[in-house]
């Protein structure tokens, strides 16, 4: 009879070092690490100082209290946008739709900013009419997002078509209306008229510190977005139709309810983006080709996570935005710029056109900034050509009631010679 061996159980795996939140935390910031890396080396190889330009993004994003003010100020959209990818993706769903649905949204608050006041015929206390056009926005965003969601629930049809082709008809839709029935009374360009001030979020400073409340909002839906996906029923029924829907229908979830609710949230969150980043001023229509490529990337920065999302939309915006102060320093364009060999050697070319040495190429940042700075000039002159109309109402009726009273002092006149005579 053989002797039975004994079996020796398999020594147990020893837990990851970089597992858990440190493994979350570590691989952003690898990803961001190694993307310095390959672009100062690229920047070397180009005649660049890659340290003289990485000091310019980071004096630009946070040399000074107005640095900080704008880097936070220009994140807070892409909050917005990452946590709406990033609910999706839970949810198994790729909402490229977030620049189709922030633009509804925005047209909405736009209107609920000028509009509603005149159609009411009456002031709004800012206490209401600031949350009235947050939650207008969210709601036509919400709905703007809910169209592919129930497509896909009702008919398989795969929301990134859907919401690509929504993006460009919600594009489209709102240069119609800025040029149309949304667009400023007197302007030559597709703007909609200024905003109420009671509707303009509160800032939290002087001049020229831009920095607002819609900052605290954003944080405020960041731990929303994770309290919802981890605490409640339907977040926990929506990350389990994103990992498995068979099974999830099997265990008695509904399914089609899911993706709509998934997309509709989604759609929300897309549309508070502009209203937080514009509910001071006016919308613009701008010729837009929409990819939803920077929504996309900040989510998954984040790990597709609500509360993983915040840090990292900051630092994707301080990148994209702060870009052109270093592009002043080091006289460089930011571009989409290729390599081309001609001749045996490599000829830079850009948007198909051949860039010349650095100390020849136009300053891309200073173009940059004199065109902000002569759409703002431009908004200022319609907006003192509105005064000026408005002054010359009143001067006109001034002049009318002053007419009057001469015709009334010249009866009182004749009368008062009647009876003299």
């Amino acid at each position: 009879m053989a002797e039975a061996t004994a079996v020796t159980p398999p020594s147990a795996a020893k837990p990851s070092r970089f597992s858990g939140l440190g493994q979350k935390i570590l691989v952003p910031v690898l990803a961001v690490f190694t993307a310095l890396v390959i672009g100062g080396f690229i920047i070397l190889i180009s005649g660049g100082n890659p340290l003289e330009a990485y000091r310019g993004l980071i004096e630009g994003a946070f040399g000074s209290p107005k640095a900080i003010s704008e880097t936070l100020i220009w994140s807070t959209p892409y909050i917005f946008a990452g946590l709406a990818v990033a609910l999706a993706f839970k949810g198994g769903l790729f909402n490229i739709g977030a620049e189709g649905q922030l633009a509804l949204g925005a047209l909405a608050a736009a209107w609920l900013g000028y509009g509603l006041p005149k159609a009411l015929g009456t002031t709004i206390p800012a206490i209401i009419h600031v949350p009235i056009c947050v939650l207008g926005g969210a709601l036509a965003g919400g709905l703007w997002g809910a169209i592919p969601g129930w497509l896909k629930a009702r008919f398989g049809a795969h929301e990134v078509i859907n919401t690509i082709m929504m993006n460009y008809i919600a594009f489209r839709l709102s240069e119609w209306l800025l040029t149309g029935p949304m667009k400023r009374p007197g302007s030559f360009n597709p703007v909609s008229p200024m905003i109420e001030s009671s509707a303009w979020l509160p800032r939290l400073f002087g001049d020229p510190i831009r920095f607002h409340t819609g900052f605290f909002i954003a944080l405020f839906m960041a731990w929303l977005v994770y309290w919802f996906l981890w605490k409640t029923k339907w977040g926990f029924s929506l990350r389990m139709v994103g990992s498995n829907p068979f099974a999830s229908k099997y265990a008695g979830v509904n399914v089609p309810l899911s993706i709509i609710l998934g997309m509709t949230f989604a759609g929300a969150l897309a549309g508070m983006v502009v209203v937080i980043r514009r509910l001071h001023r006016s919308l613009k229509a701008v010729p837009a080709h929409p990819t939803g490529r920077d929504p996309g990337l900040a989510s998954l920065f984040g790990n597709g996570n609500g509360a993983g999302n915040h840090p990292d939309s900051r630092r994707k915006k301080t990148f994209n935005y702060h870009k052109y102060y270093s592009d002043m320093m080091l006289q460089v364009s930011s571009g989409p710029i290729g390599l081309m060999p001609a001749n045996g050697k490599s000829v830079a070319r850009e948007n198909n056109r051949q860039v010349w040495p650095r100390e020849t190429v136009v300053n891309q940042a200073i173009v940059h900034a004199n065109l902000e700075l002569i759409a703002n000039q431009t908004n200022l002159i319609e907006e003192q050509k509105r005064l000026l109309q408005e002054q010359t109402k009143l001067i006109e009726e001034k002049s009318k009631l002053i007419r009057e009273k001469n015709e009334v002092l010249e009866k009182q006149a004749e009368l008062f010679e009647r009876d003299l005579l």
